[in-house]
């Protein structure tokens, strides 16, 4: 059953009940891509922007690993964004090593009104270190999550 959150409060008047950009954050794994069927439907209902992001550890990492790993998020998200056909969609990829306020931030600086993602656990029991907690309990945008199947 999906879980959503909607942040009137941080929306402009004119700008309520609109879904114009949805960022969708994906990290590589085939549980987090169970979030594109719920993004495609919105995007498609909506006709909303659709926007593909990830972000990639730079602590601890030389420079080239990081170009590196950018190369392959990049590879990655542009074969996501081939099975999204017939919607506009780009893809975001960014350095951080707090996957909470990469998504934040990316969400603030493409403007989006929605973030749809994937959760581990259930709303009952969410883990104190999920992701999906963390931005619900802080995130400045209104959120769609989806429990993992």
């Amino acid at each position: 059953m999906p879980t959503m959150l909607v942040r009137h409060e941080r929306q402009p008047e004119s700008n309520r009940g609109i879904i114009k950009r949805i960022l969708v954050p994906l990290d590589g794994t085939p549980y987090a891509q169970q979030i594109l069927s719920v993004a495609r439907r919105i995007g498609e209902n909506f006709k909303a922007d659709i926007v593909l992001f990830s972000a990639v550890k730079s602590a601890g990492r030389t420079a080239a690993d990081i170009e590196n790993q950018k190369k392959e998020a990049s590879k990655y998200l542009d074969g996501v964004a081939a099975m999204l056909y017939g919607l506009n969609v780009t893809t975001i990829i960014s350095e951080a090593n707090d996957f909470t306020t990469a998504i934040d931030w990316a969400a603030f600086q493409t403007k989006s009104d929605m973030v749809t993602m994937v959760t581990n656990s259930r709303v009952t029991e969410w883990a104190e270190n999920s992701i999906s907690r963390k931005i619900l309990n802080t995130g400045a945008t209104s959120m769609l999550i989806v429990h993992r199947k």
